[in-house]
């Protein structure tokens, strides 16, 4: 039958109905893919291409990230002779300027890090968006039909290595509302066709 049970305030006894109970479904474990999200800006539609601007529009501070660390290091284990011009007093001058390019070389290194990780892209089938920021994040994001002008801008380099940037100007502004900047070319050429189909 049921069960029985009492009420709290006057004492009253209600017999309860008997309900079927549906067995718990087992629930999949969630697979490590999924576990961790990088971003919450992930359009509701499908997502075509997400990524962050690509290092090749860094590739400048990664070439002095390497000459200044390679300097540094260089002069750092360098043994110099001492005579004349350097007496053992100011010898030391040298590694410690070696060690100070080797900073300097790593700073050079965090900078095109942290201008590359603070900017990240979502292409949906009708939806874009965009994040800017490490500790304050700013979200754009403008569904693909409301896209009145679209721009793809490539120099030289952006060609031969096969970026480019777009902009993205709504009805709403009279400028340009969202910058994707050094996304490869064949995802600019596909947005830009989707959007004039």
């Amino acid at each position: 039958m049921g069960g029985i049970v009492y009420c709290v305030a006057c004492g009253h006894r209600f017999q309860t109905p008997v309900i079927p109970v549906a067995p718990i479904p087992e629930i999949p474990a969630a697979s490590p893919d999924h576990e961790e999200i990088q971003h919450e800006i992930s359009p509701s539609s499908e997502e075509t291409w997400s990524g962050r601007p690509s290092r090749w529009r860094q590739v400048k501070l990664y070439i002095l990230f390497a000459f200044l660390t390679t300097a540094g290091i260089l002069l750092t284990v360098w043994k110099i002779p001492t005579g004349r011009i350097l007496t053992d007093e100011i010898v030391w001058v040298v590694p410690a300027f070696g060690a100070i390019l080797i900073t300097l070389g790593i700073l050079t290194l965090f900078t095109a890090e942290i201008r590359r990780i603070q900017k990240y892209y979502v292409i949906g089938e009708k939806e874009i968006a965009a994040s800017e920021g490490l500790l304050n994040i700013q979200l754009n994001r403008i569904l693909i039909r409301d896209i009145r002008s679209l721009n793809l801008r490539a120099r030289l380099w952006d060609r031969i290595v096969g970026i480019c940037d777009i902009d993205i100007g709504t009805a709403g502004t009279s400028g340009v509302e969202i910058q994707l900047t050094a996304i490869p070319r064949k995802v600019g050429e596909r947005l830009h066709r989707t959007r004039n189909s």
